[in-house]
């Protein structure tokens, strides 16, 4: 069906055409979207400025796309060559999808590796495929960080806190009220002044 969307002139009468293909109303789509009637409506007619700005937008184009059975990703792909706007392209989920896979494959006991490679097959990306690193970070020997370096960040934290001690004990305030000149003698007079 992209191919229809690729050579179309028309891009929203394309999708209006593989919407009613596929036998779905107008209303179908709105309900099971939970989009509204008159922005599915803007963009079969290709009234882009009737559309929600931005992110929103292309929420739209996707969430169209996927209940009429379209590719969602290259659908945003071919209507963003009609319609570009200022966001930057869309890529791939990238490798924090996989990092989510992996944490929660750990955490509920199974194999990461195995679990992202199943995932990875219902739910593809274009990051290379999971395996042992290549380039210039493969050939980078691998540190055991240990007790040592612990150890370490430990000592030298303490010693900061002793230095930041020590400035404060030994740095110089004012001495007791008679040190300063003249202090003694405003310090007499106030209490002959009480005594009267």
């Amino acid at each position: 069906m992209t191919v229809v969307l690729e050579t179309a002139e028309d891009f929203g009468l394309a999708l209006r055409t593989t919407r009613e293909a596929a036998g779905r109303t107008l209303r179908d789509v709105a309900d099971v979207t939970k989009l509204g009637v008159r922005t599915l409506d803007a963009l079969e007619r290709n009234q882009i400025d009737r559309l929600p700005p931005g992110i929103f937008r292309r929420a739209v184009v996707r969430a169209y796309a996927k209940e009429v059975g379209l590719d969602p990703e290259e659908t945003l792909r071919l209507f963003l060559l009609r319609h570009p706007d200022s966001l930057p392209p869309p890529g791939p989920p990238g490798i924090f999808r996989r990092a989510v896979v992996r944490a929660y494959a750990k955490e509920v006991g199974l194999d990461p590796e195995e679990t992202l490679r199943l995932f990875l097959l219902r739910h593809p990306d274009s990051l290379p495929p999971p395996g042992p690193p290549q380039g210039p970070v493969a050939d980078l020997p691998v540190r055991p960080r240990g007790w040592t370096s612990v150890v370490i960040t430990g000592v030298a934290v303490g010693v900061i806190v002793a230095l930041v001690v020590a400035a404060y004990l030994l740095w110089p305030r004012p001495a007791a009220v008679g040190a300063f000149p003249g202090a003694a003698r405003t310090v007499a007079t106030v209490a002959e002044g009480r005594t009267r």
